[in-house]
């Protein structure tokens, strides 16, 4: 077997979300599997440990700050964030005496954009270093990246113009920024014409492969592969439960959380005893619930902060099922595979690409998209089905394999080894 030496690049080295923890899991997949992972990234006190720290990026501004409204208002910083964003002489240099150094065979990017630049693409193609693309967000079509405008599903800028982000002021609500935004990305897809170097795309779905392909993508240049769930200890998947319902996940607007909850008053699921457990925030965090329903469902609905996995993981074992009430294009959510982990089904909206990780009916449960009605009537089937819910688990584990370490890696690998 080749053993290709990989080149991963993501603009944090340490584990701030979904991306971080899908680096941090594969690379130790590659290793596993015999191959040698060079990791490039941005210097921070808060990184894993690394032999290759020293080839980092140095942070913007000179300062170690991990989110935009940590840093500091000043030119330096100002002036490092727009060479970010359009194209960082720093970070090619950086990236390119990596490449020298350890000749790696291929670039497996995953977050570039903002804090690192496209300018890794133009390091690595440079050099001769084979270059795949995996989108976990829609930065390629969108400022925003989201597709969302005030909270609520936008396309215009795909299916229009860029400038419908400038009119939108959808970048902080700021015709600045936004004008910032759209400009790179109008300079980096038509002027550098930078995403042609990509040799292959990976997408999580179908509904991200599809939006490559309307964007003027070839086809045979995208790849879904799907993310992997970190776990096969069949001792996960015993049916021990108790009677709560859990949400995991931000407690911001387009997550829906507002949804769940006046669905869960609607469905008087409390009184039977099924509690709510949300994850992820403050109650005070929660706008579009009413204070009376708030006062009725209060005493049945349990929230935390952020839980380290050792806390969370308890709670997703033993629930009846998990709810993702998302109003926007979800991309294959960890909640989704977290809550499969441990054989427990889905109700999420139908919306974006959650169909298809929620097989209705056979995994979960889809509801129409934002409607607290038809949300409730789900709710209530599946707490009070048991067999249903014995049903889908057995389901789950019988599609396991879409998700499992195996399947991963075999699909990855030929996309790294060039063969596919």
């Amino acid at each position: 077997m080749v053993h290709v030496k990989v080149l991963i690049i993501n603009y944090r080295y340490f584990i701030s979300g979904g991306p971080e923890r899908y680096l941090f899991n594969v690379k130790k997949l590659l290793e596993e599997n015999g191959h040698e992972v060079i990791p490039f990234s941005i210097k921070s006190y808060r990184n894993e440990e690394s032999e290759y720290e020293n080839y980092f990026a140095e942070p913007m501004g000179g300062q170690d700050v991990h989110y935009f409204h940590e840093g500091k208002k000043n030119i330096r910083y100002a002036i490092d964030t727009v060479a970010r964003l359009f194209y960082s002489f720093h970070v090619r240099n950086k990236l390119s005496k990596l490449i020298v150094n350890e000749k790696p065979d291929v670039a497996y990017i995953l977050h570039h954009y903002n804090k690192l630049s496209p300018s890794v693409i133009s390091a690595c193609k440079r050099h001769d270093v084979r270059v795949v693309m995996r989108l976990s967000d829609f930065f390629l079509f969108c400022p925003q990246a989201h597709f969302l405008r005030n909270g609520v599903i936008c396309e215009e800028c795909q299916q229009k113009s860029l400038l419908s982000c400038v009119r939108n002021k959808c970048i902080k609500n700021s015709r600045i920024g936004s004008l910032l935004k759209a400009t790179a990305l109008y300079f980096h897809k038509y002027i550098l014409k930078i995403y042609d170097d990509v040799d292959k795309f990976v997408c999580t779905t179908d509904f991200m492969k599809n939006k490559l392909i309307d964007d003027g993508v070839d086809a045979d240049r995208v790849r879904v592969i799907r993310t992997f769930v970190n776990n096969h200890d069949e001792d996960l998947y015993d049916t021990k439960e108790d009677n709560y319902i859990l949400y995991f996940g931000r407690f911001s607007y387009e997550k829906g959380v507002d949804i769940l909850i006046n669905a869960y008053y609607k469905s008087r699921l409390y009184d039977a005893g099924i509690r709510l457990i949300l994850v992820g925030g403050k109650l005070s965090d929660i706008k579009g619930v009413d204070v009376e329903i708030l006062e009725k469902v209060g005493n049945y609905v349990t929230t935390y902060g952020f839980l380290p996995a050792e806390k969370l993981e308890p709670l997703i074992k033993e629930c009846m099922f998990t709810v993702v009430p998302s109003r926007w294009y979800e991309n294959l959510p960890n909640t989704i595979l977290e809550s499969y982990k441990f054989s427990r089904p889905v109700i999420a909206s139908n919306v974006g690409s959650l169909p298809e990780a929620v097989i209705d009916g056979e995994t979960g449960l889809l509801f129409r998209n934002e409607s607290i009605s038809d949300l409730s009537k789900h709710l209530k089937l599946l707490a009070l089905d048991d067999s249903t819910r014995i049903q889908m688990r057995e389901e789950i584990l019988l599609n396991a394999a879409t998700y499992s370490h195996g399947v991963h890696y075999k699909k990855l690998i030929d996309v790294l080894e060039g063969i596919n």
